[in-house]
C-alpha cells in the first residue's frame, strides 16, 4: 500500500453511515381512510399502512388485539389425544413429570402444564430440569431412566422433546408414555412418542402457529386439557398470560397474532400479579417499588431486559428450579429471597460476560475480519453465559457467531445467526463432528467432542461462506416513516406508542427526519456517556437523546447538517407521562452528500440499465463515500469497497457485481475477488491515482482481464481538491486557527460552530458550494486539521457546563513540524511535486 494510500485508509473517521431503506409513500386516499376510520395522527398511518399491508383490518387489530384467531385447542393435531391421555392420568393417579427446558421458555412452560394439572385435580406431579452442566439441553434417556426407577410414570415435555429419540425409545422400556411440547425444529426422525405437540410439524402448518413458544404450546394443551374436562370455565380468562408474557420475551418471538394478544393480557396481569414471586421481581429489578408497578410495564424495556435476565440467570448459573421455585412460591418473604438471589446471580452473569467479551476481542479481530462465522472457544468460560455473548459478537461482526465453552472432553456451545441463515441447517451439515445439537433458525445449541472442535469450526465457516454466498451481511436500516420535524410532537410520538407492545415482529417504529440543523449539543451521564441534541428545522427545535454515544459529539458536530433516525419513548414520572425522541442513528444530511456527480452518474445509469456492470475507481476513501451516495441516491445498486478489505469485508462488493448493473466503488478494483462476468465489467477512473504504483496496479488489472478502462478526465481538478483536504496545507490551517479564534469566549469554542467554520474556511480557500464533494471535503479537511492543531499543542478538547467545546491555547508560538499528521501530508504533497516535475 502507499504512503498516501495508508494515510487515507487509516484516517480515523472515514465515513462508515449505515444505508437507510426509505418507506414507500403511502396512497393518499389509503392514508385519509386509515386516519379517519382508525382515529390515528395522519403521522401514524405511514406506520400502521406499511405493517398491517394497507389492510385496515389488521391495522385495527395492531390497535386493539383480540384473541379471534385462536383455534380451537381440542383441534390442533394430537391435541385431543393428548388432553384425554392426561385426564386418563388423573382419574388412574399416574404419576406424572413435567420435563422442562431450563431457560425462561421452558421454566414457564413448566409452571403453565403444573398449574394446568392442579387445576384438573392431578396429584403427585413432580417438575424436572436437566443440569444445564451435567446433562444439557434435551429428553435425554438417562434421566428417563431415572425417573421412572420407582415405575412407570407419564412424562409430559416443555420446550424440549422433538429430538429426544433415544429418551421416548428409553421411556418405552420403562413402559411410561411421552407427550411432547415442543417449538423447535423437529430433526430428521421424529421420537416415538403417544403424542407430539409441535408447530413445526406438517399437519400444524394450516394453523399458522409458527411463532408459538414453548410455554405457548404448553398452554394450547392446557387449553385442550381444560376444555376436555370440562373445567374451561373454572379457569380465569387471563391465566398464565403473565407466563406467556415472559415465555415471549425470553425465547425472542414475534410479537404478533395470538402472542400479541396474550402479551397484551400479560402485561396488565404482570403489572398487578397476584403472584408474589413476580411482584419480589419487579422490586429488586427497580421495575416497581414495595406497593407495585405504579405506570404501565413496557415488553421489551422492562420483561425482556428486566424480568428475563434474572430468570434465566438460574438456568445458566446454577439451578432453572431457583426460577421455577419463585414463580410458584406464595410466601412473599420466600419469593423476596429467592427474587434477591437471582438477581445477585444475574449481576454475576453480566460480570461473566464482560470478561468472555474482553478475551474475545482481545484476539478477535483478524478472525472478524476475515471469516463469515466467528468461532471461539474458552476452556474457563461458564457456559451459561455463552449464549449471551454470542449474540453480541453476532451484532458486532453481523455474521454467525459460535462460542463453546468447557474444559473437559465434551464442550458445549451456542450458535447465534444473522437473517437469511438457518442455525439448524448450518449444524446439520456439520453433524460428524458432533455428539449433539439442536435448536431454532436463528439459534442452536451442541455439544462436540475437544479432539473435533477445530474440525467443527472449519467446517462451520466453509458451510457459513456457503449459506451467506448469497445473502446480505449489511441490512440497511429499516424506517417506518418519514417525518417534517414539526411532525415529531408529543402526540405524534404518543400515537406511535399506541402500537405497543413491542418486539420481533412489532418493533418499536423507527422514525427519521431529513436535512436538519444542529442548534446545541450537550453531553449527559456522570462521566458524560450519553448525547443530547437540539435540531432544528424551518423554525421548529425538538431534542433528541443518543444513549452510549457521547463519545461521538465532535463527529456529530462536523456533519453540521443531519438526517437523524429516531424511536418514540415514554417515561412516567410522578404519574405524569413525558415523550422523548431516542436516537438510533444519524448520518450526514443526504441531501448535502454526493452533490456534483450528477454526469459521471448518468452515464453508469445508462449503462446499468443496459445490464453493464462498473467498478469506480478512486484513490480517496472518502470521494469514494461521496461517489456511493451519489450512486445510491440515483436508485443504482452499488456497494463501497476500500483497499485492504478481506474477503468477507468485500462480501458486499462482490454480491453487488456479481448482479447485472451492479456498481462498485473501489480504492483497489484489483483486490475484488469473484468479480461476477469480468469480461463484462468496465473500469471507470473517476480520479486518476496519486502515486505510481498504485497507477500500474490499475494499470495491469484493466490490462491482463482485458476489462475497457474509461478515464473522466474533467474529474481531475476534482481529484486535487480530494488530495487538498486529504493533505491540508499551511494556508488552510491558518484558516481554521483564524476562523475559531473569531468564534471563541474565552479561548472555548463550542462544537456547533464547526459547520460555520467549516463553510467559511472552505469559502475562503475557494471551493464554491456546488462543487463535487464539497460538503464531504469540507468536513475532511477540518477534521484533519483540528487533528494538526490538537497534534501542536494548540487546542483541547473539554466540557463547559455539558457543553462540548474546543478550548484554544493562546499567547505562545506553536511549530506545524510537532503535527506527525502534517508532516506527513507535507511529505505526500512535496512527493506528488516532484513527480510532476519529472513528467513535464
Amino acid at each position: 500500500m502507499s504512503q498516501a494510500s495508508k494515510s487515507s485508509a487509516n484516517f480515523r473517521d472515514l465515513p462508515k453511515f449505515m444505508e437507510w431503506r426509505l418507506p414507500d409513500p403511502v396512497d393518499p386516499a389509503l392514508s385519509a381512510r386509515f386516519a379517519g376510520e382508525l382515529g390515528v395522527s395522519p403521522a401514524v398511518v405511514p406506520v400502521l399502512a406499511k405493517r398491517s399491508e394497507g389492510d385496515i383490518e389488521k391495522a385495527r387489530r395492531l390497535l386493539v388485539p383480540s384473541c379471534s384467531s385462536l383455534p380451537d385447542p381440542a383441534g390442533l393435531p394430537g391435541m385431543r389425544a393428548a388432553a384425554r391421555r392426561l385426564i386418563e392420568a388423573i382419574a388412574r393417579n399416574e404419576p406424572m413429570v413435567v420435563y422442562s427446558d431450563f431457560d425462561a421458555d421452558g421454566v414457564t412452560g413448566a409452571v403453565v402444564i403444573k398449574e394446568a394439572l392442579d387445576f384438573a385435580g392431578a396429584k403427585g406431579v413432580s417438575v424436572y430440569f436437566p443440569s444445564r452442566f451435567e446433562e444439557g439441553y434435551g429428553f435425554h434417556a438417562s434421566s428417563v431412566r431415572e425417573l421412572s426407577s420407582r415405575g412407570p410414570c407419564l412424562f409430559i415435555t416443555t420446550d424440549c422433546g422433538i429430538t429426544g429419540v433415544e429418551g421416548c425409545l428409553e421411556a418405552a422400556l420403562q413402559s411410561s408414555d411421552v407427550i411432547i411440547t415442543d417449538h423447535h425444529l423437529p430433526g430428521e426422525r421424529l421420537p416415538e412418542a403417544y403424542s407430539i405437540l409441535n408447530p413445526h410439524l406438517p399437519e400444524w402448518a394450516p394453523f399458522g402457529l409458527r411463532d408459538l413458544t414453548g410455554a405457548g404450546v404448553a398452554y394450547l394443551l392446557a387449553a385442550a386439557l381444560f376444555r376436555e374436562a370440562g373445567i374451561e370455565g373454572d379457569v380465569p380468562e387471563s391465566w398464565a398470560h403473565d407466563l406467556l408474557t415472559l415465555s415471549i420475551a425470553g425465547d425472542g418471538h414475534p410479537v404478533v397474532g395470538l402472542n400479541r394478544h396474550w402479551v397484551v393480557s400479560g402485561l396488565s396481569s404482570l403489572r398487578n400479579t397476584r403472584r408474589p414471586g413476580i411482584a419480589a421481581l419487579l422490586e429488586v429489578a427497580g421495575i416497581c417499588g414495595p406497593g407495585g408497578a405504579k405506570r404501565p410495564l413496557s415488553f421489551d424495556r422492562d420483561v425482556t431486559f428486566g424480568l428475563v435476565p434474572r430468570l434465566n440467570a438460574a438456568g445458566r448459573l446454577e439451578d432453572a428450579r431457583h426460577a421455577y421455585k419463585l414463580l410458584v412460591e406464595k410466601d412473599p418473604l420466600e419469593a423476596r429471597r429467592l427474587a434477591l438471589h437471582l438477581d445477585r446471580l444475574n449481576r454475576d452473569r453480566r460480570g461473566m460476560e464482560e470478561t468472555i467479551m474482553t478475551d474475545c476481542f482481545g484476539g478477535l479481530w483478524p478472525e472478524g475480519n476475515v471469516a463469515y462465522a466467528i468461532c471461539i472457544a474458552g476452556s474457563d468460560w461458564h457456559e451459561g453465559v455463552i449464549g449471551i455473548v454470542a449474540s453480541r459478537l453476532r451484532e458486532a461482526f453481523g455474521r454467525p457467531a459460535v462460542l463453546a465453552a468447557g474444559n473437559g472432553e465434551l464442550l458445549r456451545g451456542s450458535v447465534r445467526g444473522i437473517p437469511g441463515f438457518n442455525v439448524v441447517e448450518a449444524l446439520s451439515r456439520c453433524a460428524e463432528f458432533l455428539v449433539g445439537f439442536g435448536g431454532h433458525g436463528g439459534a442452536g445449541g451442541f455439544t462436540v467432542r475437544r479432539e473435533s472442535l477445530q474440525g467443527f469450526f472449519d467446517r462451520f465457516k466453509t458451510v457459513s461462506a456457503e449459506l451467506l454466498s448469497s445473502a446480505t451481511l449489511r441490512a440497511p436500516l429499516d424506517l417506518d416513516g418519514l417525518l417534517e420535524l414539526g411532525e415529531a410532537s408529543d402526540e405524534t410520538l404518543k400515537g406511535l406508542l399506541a402500537l405497543e407492545p413491542f418486539g420481533q415482529g412489532n418493533e418499536v417504529p423507527l422514525m427519521a427526519c431529513l436535512g436538519l440543523s444542529i442548534q446545541d449539543i450537550w453531553v449527559m451521564g456522570k462521566s458524560g456517556e450519553h448525547l443530547k441534541l437540539r435540531l432544528s428545522q424551518g423554525g421548529v427545535a425538538k431534542e433528541f437523546i443518543w444513549f452510549g454515544m457521547g463519545s461521538v459529539a465532535r463527529s456529530v458536530a462536523l456533519m453540521g447538517r443531519v438526517d437523524v433516525a429516531f424511536v418514540p419513548y415514554r417515561n412516567v414520572y410522578l404519574g405524569e407521562e413525558r415523550f422523548s425522541s431516542l436516537v438510533r442513528d444519524l448520518r450526514p444530511s443526504w441531501e448535502e452528500s454526493g452533490k456534483g456527480y450528477e454526469e459521471i452518474v448518468g452515464d453508469i445509469a445508462v449503462a446499468s440499465g443496459n445490464g453493464e456492470r462498473s467498478v469506480v475507481y478512486t484513490w480517496s476513501p472518502h470521494a469514494a463515500w461521496s461517489l456511493w451516495v451519489a450512486l445510491r441516491k440515483a436508485g443504482l445498486q452499488a456497494a463501497l469497497h476500500l483497499e485492504g478489505e478481506s474477503l468477507v469485508q468485500a462480501h458486499e462488493a462482490n454480491l453487488v457485481l456479481s448482479s447485472p448493473g451492479g456498481v462498485v466503488v473501489s480504492t483497489a478494483p484489483w483486490e475484488l475477488e469473484r468479480l461476477g462476468q469480468a469480461k463484462r465489467t468496465r473500469v471507470i477512473v473517476a480520479h486518476e491515482p496519486v502515486v505510481p504504483r498504485v497507477r500500474e496496479e490499475l494499470s495491469a488489472f484493466c490490462r491482463d482481464r482485458g476489462f475497457p478502462c474509461l478515464l473522466r478526465p474533467e474529474l481531475h481538478e476534482n481529484s486535487m481538491s480530494w488530495f487538498s483536504w486529504t493533505y491540508p496545507e499551511k494556508e488552510s490551517v491558518q484558516l481554521v486557527w483564524k476562523s475559531l479564534k473569531e468564534r471563541s469566549n474565552d479561548d472555548s469554542v463550542p462544537y456547533t460552530c464547526f459547520d460555520e467554520v467549516r463553510r467559511v474556511v472552505m469559502e475562503n480557500v475557494g471551493y464554491k458550494p456546488q462543487l463535487p464533494g464539497v460538503y464531504e471535503g469540507g468536513r475532511l479537511l477540518l477534521e484533519k486539521v483540528l487533528a494538526i492543531l490538537e497534534e501542536m499543542g494548540s487546542l483541547e478538547y473539554g466540557n463547559s457546563r455539558r457543553v462540548p467545546v474546543v478550548r484554544l491555547r493562546t499567547g505562545r508560538k506553536f511549530h506545524l513540524a510537532d503535527s506527525p499528521t502534517y508532516v506527513e501530508s507535507k511529505r505526500v504533497r512535496q512527493q506528488r511535486t516532484l513527480k510532476a516535475r519529472l513528467h513535464e
